[in-house]
């Protein structure tokens, strides 16, 4: 499917010209010789460029864009502008209404082919990252549905009373959602944070560049947030409050893995049932099991479950 560019320019021989560099075949065009025009046409289609002419009579390029901005979301569509006049007397105004990239006049026909081509494929960089932390939002709302749902369980009964096995049954389910998430969204935070360093890498837009910027930290933000663990660390506050940090005074030097590990065994999760639910073999949950013991200076006769139960 055609891309779609609005061309703005108060000269139809211009736009004919644009057109004839750009080519019919490979985008489809809207025209408008000023900004009245150019709102009438964004009233039944968004386009995924703009190329907007600095010049004009009515309105000049900026005024055009800005008066267009008043009544659309133009958010994430590259706009270029095409000037005559030295760009250090517009271009940082223009860049703070969403202006990426400027093209002088004369025109290259190859240059602004290239030009093109490359905002729009930032934008779609863009634009893919941002649907990417919506939806990782989303994961986090429904993780909040799943809080308030435990929340009302524990609400609903009495911890002392609950049935040891149907206890440890929910347990278990509950932990694989933990690792689910977990390993769900910290894929999706690594691909997300791959794909930032790589737009940024190829762009010497200011406001492609900021826009990132504030990406990386948003993504910086979730992935310290660590999804599965926070879940972990509200279900054993509250069935076993303050399990986690006397583990901490005690030992600071452990680690979060290692930390999620003593969480399963309070939980009362056999070996058998970890390899389950962290999808590895039982003798690497026995290393795991080793490695803890270390931590708590325990013998080989000593039984580890019975002191993670004491604590």
């Amino acid at each position: 499917m055609r891309k779609t560019i609005l061309l703005i320019d108060d000269y139809e021989s211009d736009r004919i010209l644009y057109k004839e560099y750009l080519g019919d075949e490979r985008y489809h065009f809207d025209e408008a010789s000023d900004g009245e025009e150019a709102a009438t046409l964004l009233e039944n289609s968004i386009p995924d460029l703009i190329l907007l002419d600095w010049q004009m009579p009515k309105m000049n390029g900026l005024e055009t864009l800005q008066h267009l901005q008043t009544q659309f979301d133009l958010n994430g569509i590259p706009v270029i502008m095409i000037t005559g006049m030295s760009k250090a007397d517009v271009m940082k105004e223009a860049f703070t209404h969403g202006v990426v990239d400027f093209i002088e006049k004369p025109v290259d026909p190859e240059g602004i082919a290239l030009r093109v081509e490359n905002a729009m494929g930032r934008s779609e960089r863009y634009m893919s990252l941002k649907t990417q932390l919506n939806g990782l939002s989303e994961m986090r709302t429904e993780l909040e549905m799943t809080k308030a749902q435990l929340v009302k369980f524990t609400h609903r009964q009495d911890q002392e009373s609950h049935n040891r096995a149907e206890f440890f049954r929910f347990a278990k389910d509950l932990s694989k959602s933990f690792e689910a998430e977990a390993q769900n969204g910290q894929k999706m935070l690594r691909d997300m944070s791959f794909k930032l360093d790589s737009l940024s890498s190829v762009t010497q837009d200011p406001a492609v560049l900021d826009r990132v910027k504030e990406l990386q930290q948003s993504v910086s933000s979730l992935h310290d947030n660590y999804i599965g663990w926070q879940s972990l660390k509200m279900f054993m506050q509250k069935f076993y409050p303050g399990f986690i940090p006397k583990l901490l005074m005690k030992y600071p030097e452990m680690q979060r893995n290692d930390l999620r590990h003593c969480c399963y065994m309070k939980m009362g999760l056999s070996v058998v049932e970890v390899s389950e639910v962290l999808q590895i073999s039982e003798k690497s949950v026995e290393v795991l099991r080793d490695k803890v013991r270390q931590y708590f200076d325990l013998n080989m006769e000593d039984s580890l479950m019975s002191y993670i139960e004491s604590v």
